[in-house]
């Protein structure tokens, strides 16, 4: 009995949980993307904020799930967390009549599917929170650090911050920040060895940016929303973007305090060519979708045009404003009715 319970639950689990929001995040991606293309949205922060409600609405329908209950609110195997998502998202009607009884099988064996769900999520971000803390404990090239001694309490009195150095011989894709309370820049030597002293200095005020804004936090929201969302290869392309914009939004930011900008282009363009070989990619921020089909240095080279395209940023007006903030008020509270026969689709949008 406790197996056919097992199996009954995990029908339900991909029926009135994963199948919606899979295809919520579907539908909300390409409903982001038409809002970006009909806008014309340039700025990094607006085009960040509709990816992340991409990210976020999945979500909702995840933990909520559907009813197969005609006038029902859960689903049968939800923990019974309802989330701001005011109506259900497929037609209950369209499955079964009425609700089906959970028996005590059933509820045992909900109770294991979250607890392996858990155990796996559990271990995923301490493999991360691992991996920075090897990284604080080691040990930087020395001498490559006291060559930029200088440039870098430069740049820290200019930019506000603080924030150690760490320079390793292990080739990751490209420099990155991390931790919260003691930041740390980390800097493979294969690229520092590669840039000009100009460049080295916009790398080098790109990461300080990135930890004065607090992105070294922050960026964890996007990791475990995309990890509680793994079924999704829509997510992975969502979370992809997200960190996208918050690199360009981070360059454009970091010009400002550079006395050459094309240092900065320069450098992101010698990165991206190094990128071509073998590299170490960062856990957590890769996923197997994007280490699949993302060419290496494909995101560096979008950054460059974007800082190409940064001169023309423009305020918006207030009329765009507010149509942008009505279109992130319905992708996020309203639903999206799929009214699912055999083998097609008709979506109506209420």
């Amino acid at each position: 009995m406790i197996i056919t319970a097992f199996l009954e639950v995990i029908k339900r689990i991909i029926i009135y949980h994963l199948f919606p929001s899979l295809i919520v995040s579907c539908t909300v991606l390409l409903l982001v993307l038409g809002i970006i293309k009909v806008f014309r949205l340039k700025s990094p922060s607006i085009r960040g904020s509709l990816f992340f409600v991409a990210l976020l609405k999945p979500l909702f329908t995840l933990i909520q799930g559907t009813s197969p209950a005609p006038y029902g609110v859960y689903a049968p195997i939800s923990p019974g967390i309802q989330l701001p998502d005011p109506m259900n998202f497929i037609p209950a009607h369209l499955w079964y009549n009425e609700a089906q009884v959970v028996d005590t099988n059933m509820s045992i064996s909900l109770s294991l599917i979250l607890m392996a769900t858990s155990l796996f999520l559990f271990y995923r971000w301490r493999s991360y929170y691992l991996f920075c803390q090897s990284l604080s404990t080691q040990s930087s090239l020395q001498k490559e650090e006291e060559e930029f001694r200088s440039i870098l309490t430069k740049l820290r009195k200019k930019i506000g911050v603080q924030a150690r150095l760490f320079i390793t011989r292990t080739e990751y894709e490209s420099p990155f920040s991390l931790g919260v309370r003691d930041p740390l820049m980390v800097f493979p030597s294969y690229i520092l060895a590669q840039l000009t002293p100009e460049e080295k200095e916009a790398v080098f005020t790109h990461e300080l940016v990135h930890i004065r804004q607090r992105d070294t936090f922050w960026q964890w929201v996007p990791v475990i929303l995309k990890d509680l969302l793994l079924f999704s290869p829509f997510i992975h392309y969502v979370f992809r973007k997200i960190s996208l914009e918050r690199e360009k939004r981070v360059d454009q930011v970091a010009v400002n305090y550079l006395d050459n900008s094309l240092s900065l282009f320069s450098a992101l363009l010698k990165t991206a060519r190094l990128m071509r070989g073998q590299k170490s990619s960062l856990p957590m921020t890769q996923s197997f979708f994007t280490q699949r089909f993302l060419r290496p240095g494909q995101a560096l080279t979008e950054r460059t045009k974007a800082l190409i395209d940064s001169p023309e940023r423009r305020k918006l007006s207030w009329g765009k404003r507010i149509l942008i903030g009505i279109a992130i008020f319905l992708l996020l509270y309203p639903q999206f009715f799929l009214h699912i026969r055999l083998f097609s689709y008709t979506i109506q949008i209420l």
